[in-house]
């Protein structure tokens, strides 16, 4: 005894320093099997060591206080089960027992049989049971021994088909039996089979299965879900011997002592062996495991044992015989004694996916830890800690999975300080938590493109497998909470008594994270300065939080870790050439003496550094002898870095030692940076032994290969592209190359909102039957260019509906729609809807619009107080606006800045998010006041409202359509379009444009009295039409029009005034063309990438790329082989594609936060200022031209940013508008050339210096054409 007394003695004097402050002192490392002869030797002495140091570490944090004793603190109320990822009525049935049986068909690969559920109905009413099935066969459905109706739903992808099965009313507390005869089939997700010849031993086949996270369903129709647990037993009639997740009654041994192989019982006529196994205590239906082959048993202990292949089961005693039975000993006194009668686990062949599973009664484990030096023994720890979290007390549901893993590791490593002794367990335990943050590090950075996985509690789409999201995040992330949490209330010795109570609390329980959260505080609310603490911790950010670092920066034990990152730093200096590899002096002693985890820490410094040569990592293998190294763990870091070089030698040693890798931790690594190097050799290894890995794992490396579509989702309709850009980059062009490239299996949607009408092709730019190239275009030309009544505009809803119509008719057809075109907005409410408000938005929101009469007019008024407010002409105004709907607001007898004045006392919201020149939209804001009888400001909150709210309903999820949705935005140098833009004008001219306008103006004069002329609506808002106006007067006055040239209707040499209007029609429609393009862009950087940037942060699948089509010479290189290789990845599902969503030069649009999209905030963001000294400039800059006409200081107007005409026309019927400039451009416009030249003109004149006789001609030619084209005008409006 007084060896074990010694140590306790030991333990405890530093149990305070070590385990609830965490001093760091620095303690000499040593290796591996000297700590082991340090640690406490004898399971007696484990005991006492734990029990007691736990028990003398527990002090009196606030005064008055203790920790409560595990069990008197209740449970919160049980709540009704959520998960989004089971077909099965949760809330109505609850299943408490199954038994199984099955026959198990070696040759085809198939369980057939059948499971009786026992079920408790929990509500009133209920007369159906829904259950999880997955590539089953079901033959028959009876309920309490009578058929029953059954009915298997179409497969929703992972989630499997839902058997709804009628059960009659029954009432609340009603237990029923429903039993199912079915069969599996060889798409079985949940089984692995192994040839003879793929084990080790090469004496019979191999099965076992990998239920977690939703692979049950395919084992056997249940409630495949955490939050429902059950009982079970099962009866396995197999011609080779099985073991299951229970204990054994009958042939196969229920506590072996002995060894020796499985017993096989008396055969039957078809020589099967039937094997009973019985689950007292409830787990969850993804720890329902089954094993079969030829295996033998060894006794570790009384309550521990090992299972292997005959010819692997010497290596596996050895190996765990020293350390299982005392890490069983280790984890009772440290939480809770062990509910499960024995400990037995059974090294599955390689191929086995993960380094272990925690089925209860049977943890299964990879091969890879008969490292030969009992090195990897550690890895038992956590098996064994999910005893407890996960088994006994398992998560609610997948996105609190956090609680199974995250818990779980925190007691791994908590055990680990306790079985490495008091010297150097705090040691280990730090060290442990290092190693987790490269693999926390590299998890986080995989996910960087789907946040919503980055989160501790990830966000799941309705439909979405949980093994999309599976990586460290549950575990690190969370393990390093708790460690948080034992560090914010004090430190283990208050923290160990609520992680007991926890596992007593919740005994044989499912628990989510609000209810974890909640008995937590519940536990320290007695301590008012716990409970302080504890509120002031970052639950958002931990829970929540997104991004790649922690919310609190971790500090752990780095003894152990010191001299990997000395000894890396040493050889990064060689990599860097900063020093020569032989003054460095490299020796193996360098690594002497140091335990597995160090050298795996020194490998991950080195693959986080600068990129290695393959002569320096050949030197390194030289001197280290690494990859002669049996310990998997240290290997599959070496080939990393050793792979890192292209032209290195390793690359085919690394394929063939991961043939022999069935765990993904290792095969899915090497297979990634295999493919990184030599994807052709990645890809045939892979190939040629396919086979060789579980479906789980086979399924992951091809979407790491790229070899297959990733796993498609629940209501997933297919891809859908788009196109967008400002006019003249290309977009019709790359529409057809990306149909073309889809093998024709496409159809373009037109998104221009002036190509709906018929004829006209020349001045909307409308694509050519040879530029179509055979490929349909849709909603183009079928309109009537007549002016529309109210009502009667085709407006995006109608897009929308017409837009979603036509993809559903090509989902049918297994077609792809790819919408192109430069009204961006009908691509944004395209793609991401919701953000609607048209002119009767009460309709669309399913209200009843108000009839727009004087009394109706008059109530809106006075519910908003606005009678007194107004002034009589405005009132007057709004009245007309009511009653004459297809009005203007010239018609109205109203200015644009009577009208904005108008909408600023009914809408002051929308009015600062209005131009003033933008009459069209300020009189759509006070029409929706008119005829729903509420402001649009108030119909954008409301819609946010609605959003967020669905938004939580949904659980996150953003698009319910399930469907990924590709955005190209074609940009363009602003320099090199503006001449591009200038060019095309011209072309356009030549193809015909005025002759088409002279037609739309004969159409127009046929069908609009001359006083209700609008450029704002309908075809007549397309530029052109309106800058030609002057110009096609003049000619029709003069009647020249019929003697021009029939095509493009240039003026004739003689007619100087008329050749004058043409040259500023021109002109004029280049600037309005360049304008455009302009606020096309602002439209997609300012609107639509906000919009897109909220929407990806709730999950849904809209990706959006630029592409730069500025030199039209290299389109084949910079846009089409890009545009082709996202496609190409889009349509094979290539993960790394989506990893990509936006170029590298897209930084500056792409950045901010998503919040800052759509609604109040958008509107915000898009309110107009007034800058005061503009005004009055432009103020000054009228009165001058009324004044002085003609004088050449007022000739040239204010500029706007890119040079173009910001200034009013002194025949405008606008005077004293206030000068607008949008709060996001504010600072570009204090750049701006209008606001300089407002500066000068504050500062006062300036002598300008003495000009040449060339300069002062240039600037009389300049006022003599200005003066022409002005009186040209007049002359013209005259008339």
């Amino acid at each position: 005894m007084r060896g074990p007394l010694r140590e306790l003695r030991r333990f405890v004097s530093l149990n305070n320093s070590r385990i609830s402050t965490r001093t760091q002192t620095v303690v000499r490392t040593q290796p591996l099997q000297a700590l082991r002869v340090q640690a406490p030797s004898s399971p007696i002495a484990i005991r006492r060591l734990a029990t007691m140091a736990a028990a003398a570490a527990t002090p009196v944090s606030d005064a008055g206080w203790t920790p409560p004793e595990p069990g008197t603190i209740p449970a919160p109320a049980r709540r009704a089960p959520e998960d989004i990822h089971t077909h099965a009525n949760l809330i109505e049935i609850r299943p408490t027992h199954l038994d199984l049986e099955w026959t198990i068909d070696w040759d085809k690969r198939i369980f057939s049989g059948s499971v009786e559920h026992t079920l408790v109905v929990e509500q009133d009413g209920v007369d159906r049971c829904v259950m999880d099935s997955s590539f089953l066969d079901i033959h028959k459905v009876t309920v309490n021994g009578k058929d029953a109706k059954w009915e298997l739903s179409k497969r929703k992808n992972t989630l499997g088909s839902a058997l709804t099965m009628q059960i009659g009313r029954r009432n609340q507390g009603d237990k029923i039996k429903v039993l199912i005869d079915y069969s599996t089939t060889e798409q079985c997700t949940a089984l692995g089979w192994l040839t003879t010849e793929q084990t080790e031993s090469k004496k019979t086949p191999f099965l076992y299965s990998q239920a977690q996270a939703i692979h049950a369903r395919s084992m056997l129709p249940c409630v495949d879900s955490p939050s429902r647990k059950i009982t079970y037993t099962a009866k396995v009639h197999s011609k080779i011997p099985v073991l299951m997740s229970a204990l054994a009654e009958g042939t196969v041994q229920a506590s072996p002592t002995e060894p020796g192989e499985a017993r096989v019982g008396n055969a039957d006529t078809n020589g099967l062996s039937t094997y009973h196994f019985r689950q007292p205590v409830s787990v969850p239906t993804y720890l329902i495991a089954i094993v079969g082959g030829t295996l033998s048993f060894r006794s570790l202990a009384p309550r521990v044992g090992v299972w292997a292949e005959p010819t692997m089961i010497d290596r596996a005693e050895w190996e765990f015989k020293e350390d299982a039975n005392r890490f069983l000993i280790a984890a009772e006194d440290t939480i809770s004694p062990y509910s499960w009668s024995r400990y037995d686990c059974v090294v599955l062949p390689p191929s086995f996916p993960y380094g272990g599973m925690e089925n209860a009664n049977l943890t299964t484990l990879t091969p890879s830890l008969i490292a030969g030096d009992r090195s990897q023994t550690d890895v038992l720890l956590h098996e064994l800690a999910h005893s407890w979290s996960g088994n006994l007390t398992s998560c609610g549901n997948w996105a609190s999975f956090w609680l199974n893993e995250g818990i779980n590791v925190w007691i791994e490593r908590l055990l680990l300080q306790v079985v490495h002794g008091p010297e150097e367990g705090p040691a280990q335990r730090g060290f442990s938590y290092i190693i987790g943050a490269k693999a926390l590090t590299d998890a986080l950075e995989q996910f960087k493109d789907i946040p919503r996985f980055q989160r501790l509690v990830p966000v799941f789409k309705e439909g979405e497998d949980p093994d999309d999201c599976f990586s460290s995040i549950p575990y690190e992330k969370g393990s390093n909470f708790i460690l948080h949490l034992e560090q914010t209330v004090g430190g283990l010795d208050v923290f160990l008594p609520f992680i007991r109570s926890h596992f007593r609390t919740f005994y044989d329980r499912s628990v989510t994270t609000e209810e974890w959260k909640q008995h937590l505080f519940d536990f320290y609310k007695g301590s008012p300065e716990i409970s302080k603490k504890l509120e002031a911790v970052d639950w958002d950010g931990w829970l929540h939080g997104e991004g790649l670092e922690l919310p609190v920066k971790m500090q752990y034990d780095d003894r152990l870790a010191l001299q990997a990152f000395k000894l890396a730093e040493r050889w990064i200096k060689v990599i860097e050439g900063k020093n020569d590899i032989s003054s460095e002096k490299f020796k193996p002693k360098d690594i002497e003496g140091w335990d597995s985890n160090q050298v795996v820490v020194f490998l991950e410094r080195l693959h986080a550094g600068p990129r290695i040569t393959g002569e320096i990592i050949e030197s390194l293998d030289s001197t280290y002898k690494i990859s002669s190294n049996t310990n998997t763990e240290i290997l599959v870091r070496f080939y990393e870095v050793a792979l890192e070089d292209p032209k290195g030698k390793y690359a085919k040693e690394a394929a063939q030692w991961v043939t022999k890798q069935g765990r993904m931790k290792y095969c899915r690594a090497i297979y990634r940076a295999l493919f990184a190097v030599e994807p052709e050799l990645a890809k045939k290894t892979f190939t040629e032994n396919k086979t060789f890995y579980h479906p789980i794992a086979a399924a992951m490396i091809e979407k790491d290969l790229q070899l297959i579509p990733s796993r498609p989702q629940v209501g997933d309709k297919g891809l859908l592209f788009a196109v967008c850009g400002c006019t003249g980059t290309g977009k019709t062009k790359l529409g057809v190359e990306l149909g073309h490239l889809l093998s024709g299996r496409a159809e373009v949607i037109s998104a221009d909102s002036m190509q709906i009408y018929q004829g006209l092709d020349v001045i909307t730019n409308k694509a050519s039957t040879q530029e179509m190239e055979g490929l349909k275009h849709h909603l183009m030309s079928f309109r009537h260019p007549c002016p529309p009544t109210r009502g009667d505009e085709y407006v995006v809803k109608n897009f929308v509906e017409d837009a979603n119509a036509l993809i559903e008719k090509m989902d049918k057809e297994g077609k792809t729609p790819i919408v192109v075109g430069g009204t961006t907005y009908y691509i944004q409410h395209l793609f991401l809807p919701g953000r609607l408000v048209s002119l009767a938005n009460g309709d669309e929101e399913g209200k009843e619009t108000k009839s727009g009469g004087e009394e109706d007019i008059d109530s809106i008024l006075h519910n908003y107080d606005l009678t007194a407010r107004l002034d009589e002409a405005q009132i007057r105004l709004l009245h007309r606006l009511a009653k004459e709907e297809g009005a203007n607001f010239q018609s109205l007898g109203a200015t644009a800045l009577q009208l904005w004045k108008t909408l600023e006392m009914v809408d002051p919201t929308m009015a600062q998010r209005w131009h003033i020149k933008d009459t069209r939209k300020v009189m759509r804001s006070i029409r929706i006041l008119l005829e729903t009888g509420k402001r649009q400001s108030e119909w954008i909150k409301e819609q946010d409202r609605v959003e967020e709210e669905q938004h939580r309903c949904d659980g996150g999820g953003a698009d319910k359509e399930q469907r990924d949705k590709v955005i190209f935005w074609l940009w363009c140098d602003p320099t090199v379009l503006k001449e591009r833009l200038n060019n095309r004008i011209e072309k356009m001219i030549d193809r015909g444009l005025l002759k088409e306008i002279v037609e739309l103006r004969t159409l127009e004069a046929a069908t609009m009295s001359p006083g209700k002329r609008d450029f704002e609506r309908g075809i007549f808002q397309t530029i052109g039409y309106k800058e030609f106006d002057a110009y096609l007067t003049h000619c029709q006055r003069t009647g020249t029009l019929t003697s021009l040239d029939s095509r493009s209707l240039r003026p004739s040499c003689d007619d100087e005034q008329g050749r004058t209007l043409f040259a500023k029609a021109v002109e004029d429609m280049k600037t309005a063309t360049r304008q455009y393009a302009r606020s096309q862009t602002h439209w997609i950087r300012n609107k639509l990438i906000p919009e897109i940037r909220k929407e990806r942060s709730r999950g849904a699948r809209v990706y959006l790329y630029r592409l730069d089509a500025t030199d039209l010479d290299k389109w084949d290189e910079s846009v089409g082989k890009r545009a082709k290789e996202i496609v190409q990845g889009f349509v094979n599902r290539y993960s790394s594609v989506c990893d990509d969503y936006i170029s590298q030069i897209d930084s500056q649009e792409w950045g901010g936060s998503s919040h800052q999209a759509g609604g109040v905030d958008q509107i915000g963001r898009n309110r107009f200022e007034i800058c005061d000294l503009c005004t009055q400039y432009t103020w000054h800059q009228l009165e001058e031209q009324d004044r002085k006409e003609g004088r050449e200081e007022n000739q040239t107007p204010p500029k706007g940013e890119e040079g173009e005409s910001e200034g009013i026309d002194s025949n405008s019927e606008i005077e004293r508008e206030p000068y607008l400039v949008r709060e996001a451009d504010w600072q570009a416009h204090l750049k701006s050339r209008a606001h300089r030249a407002a500066l000068r003109w504050k500062q006062g004149p300036r002598n300008k210096p003495d000009e040449g006789p060339e300069a002062v001609e240039k600037r009389r030619r300049r006022r003599d054409a200005a003066a022409a084209a002005a009186a040209a005008i007049a002359a013209t409006v005259a008339e």
